[in-house]
């Protein structure tokens, strides 16, 4: 049967305030704790909703309170509990009995813990989290979100990062291990020397040679790396035919590094770069490998707007470690155009400032300000010439004319001609983008795109540029604080659905402990903020039960609820008068 304890139903009696001390309970209840309780709870219904539909509303035993269980998962992730620590934090912390209104006694065992953390995984709830507590914080905290800015940082899973010869090691032994135990006599008939290779130790494959002749390498000493492919690829061959080793996990994985790993061209060679889509451990197949490192990424948007008392978090999307910035900023505009919170003004590093990207953005009512890129050091273009209001070249970056100057605005294409004798006497010439056009002449041609990354140059040597910039280094502090106090530098789990989760509850957890923060600013208590919405509940529910001769069981149970909010709002001058 299902559990539900509406929390927003406020209780007479409050053993929390009996249990602590008059500073610890006066901390508790004005920092995160209280903010979660009152604030964060009842929006979690979304979650509550997902876990009820996989139990019984009439038959089987009481499940556990769903909105403490809701809320366990989603803070736990943040303050990177281990499954032991959690059980223990909901069985026995006060402070997160009271964050989580957990009724006196209740406890959780590991089956328990482990099934919601499922539920709360496959069904991807914590996206749906993120999207509804940031949604209802940003209105509450009045934050502007006309201004944010975008950055992406790398996050580590809960698996070891294996070079590439180690990986193809461990890869032949996990291998040779399932073989032996399940298939005894062809893991006997292996040759003893490849057998012994992958026993256990794995230093020989770091060596500048293997330490065994090879007649397969015209009887001398192979390479690690030739060793590794010349045993992968004997294996593939051995017991492809097999269907019974052939169809297992270990040899799948087996197949699928050789196919990542080598160039068989008769003679197995190791890819000088296999990219970035490629198994980097087998105990996390979802991992990807980028120019940060194994693992995954984060995009993440927030605000900077000067008027807000806090900064939060808008939008976030996990992704493998491969995946490109300059490909993702699409994918952030179009996200926040479907959460209602895409901004006027946009800043970012210049990973993301094609002029692609720019366009896009622009076509979407956003002003993306982002460094261009594509200009090496000393090279010269169109910024270091004087166009006239036509766009055409008046003068080249060493202040001679050119012969002929010509722009098509239909086409959105340009040239210029200068004469051999300037253009091969030039100091510029070994920077200068012009070609040799014809036997004298020398051609500079242009584009609209050559044109806006000019004009967007231009505005970047400007002190404007500079003061509309700066706030943009704000997002790499929020990186390094999600890096330093909570898991994101390193998860506790593993694989794609259980890190993206752990990213969307993190993220959403930070705009909670943001909402604390703007809170004790402003000295606004979160209890008389619901007050309107007990107030809303109340004449809605007279008004739904006024009809009281049709009542059902559902009916009386949303009664008691209705009873006691009522003894809450006929006590409320009490409390107050209290200083409660």
């Amino acid at each position: 049967m299902i559990k539900i304890k509406d929390p927003r139903q406020p209780e007479l009696f409050d053993r929390f305030s009996e249990l602590l001390g008059p500073s610890a309970y006066k901390r508790m209840k004005n920092g995160w704790h209280g903010c979660f309780r009152e604030c964060i709870l009842y929006l979690l219904s979304v979650v509550v909703e997902k876990f009820s539909d996989n139990f019984s509303t009439l038959t089987g035993p009481e499940t556990k309170e769903l909105f403490s269980m809701a809320g366990l998962m989603v803070i736990k992730d943040f303050f990177n509990w281990s499954h032991v620590e959690a059980m223990d934090r909901y069985n026995a912390d006060l402070t997160i009995q009271y964050a989580l209104n957990i009724d006196q006694g209740v406890e959780i065992s590991r089956a328990t813990y482990f099934r919601y953390q499922k539920l709360f995984r496959e069904e991807e709830l914590g996206r749906l989290v993120m999207r509804k507590v940031t949604d209802e914080l940003l209105q509450k905290a009045n934050v502007d979100i006309s201004k944010q800015r975008l950055d992406s940082t790398h996050v580590f899973s809960n698996m070891a990062v294996f070079s590439r010869r180690r990986l193809i090691h461990h890869t032949i032994y996990a291998f040779l291990v399932q073989l032996k135990r399940r298939q005894r006599p062809e893991y006997e008939a292996l040759q003893e020397a490849l057998r012994n290779r992958y026993s256990s130790d794995d230093g020989w494959c770091f060596a500048e040679n293997s330490p065994m002749l090879t007649l397969h390498y015209g009887n001398r000493k192979a390479t690690a790396e030739e060793q590794l492919g010349y045993d992968l690829r004997h294996l593939l061959e051995r017991f492809h035919a097999d269907a019974e080793i052939s169809n297992g996990t270990k040899y799948k994985i087996m197949r699928q590094v050789f196919n990542e790993q080598f160039a068989d061209d008769g003679q197995p060679q190791l890819k000088k770069n296999p990219g970035g889509k490629v198994l980097v451990n087998p105990s996390d197949p979802d991992a990807e490998i980028g120019h940060k490192g194994a693992g995954y990424q984060v995009q993440i948007m927030q605000t900077y707007g000067e008027e807000n008392e806090v900064q939060m978090i808008t939008n976030v999307l996990p992704q493998g470690a491969s995946a490109s910035d300059m490909d993702s900023l699409k994918t952030m505009v179009d996200m926040s155009i479907e959460s209602g919170t895409k901004p006027e003004k946009g800043l970012t590093d210049a990973g993301y400032g094609s002029d692609d990207n720019v366009c896009y953005a622009k076509e979407k009512g956003i002003e993306l300000i982002a460094p261009t890129t594509g200009k090496k050091k000393g090279q010269l273009g169109l910024e270091e010439c004087v166009l006239d209001e036509l766009n055409r070249i008046e003068r080249c970056p060493a202040g001679k004319r050119p012969m002929k100057s010509r722009f098509d605005h239909d086409k959105g294409k340009g040239y210029a001609l200068f004469f051999r004798d300037v253009c091969e006497k030039c100091p510029h010439k070994a920077n200068c983008p012009v070609q040799k056009y014809g036997k004298h002449n020398y051609k500079w041609e242009y584009d609209a795109v050559k044109l806006r990354l000019r004009e967007r140059r231009l505005h970047e040597r400007t002190p404007e540029f500079k003061s509309e910039y700066r706030p943009r280094g704000g997002i790499e502090a929020l990186n390094g604080n999600l890096k330093q106090n909570t898991a994101l530098r390193r998860l506790r789990c593993r694989g794609k659905t259980a890190v993206y989760t752990a990213i969307y509850t993190i993220a959403a957890m930070h705009n909670i402990m943001q909402y604390a923060a703007y809170c004790l600013k402003t000295g606004k208590a979160f209890i008389w903020e619901e007050l309107a919405v007990v107030f809303r509940l109340l004449w809605g529910r007279i008004a739904e039960l006024s009809g009281f001769w049709r009542l059902n069981a559902d009916d009386f149970r949303s009664w008691n609820i209705f009873y006691g909010q009522v003894r809450f709002f006929l006590y409320l001058p009490v409390f107050r008068k209290a200083g409660l």
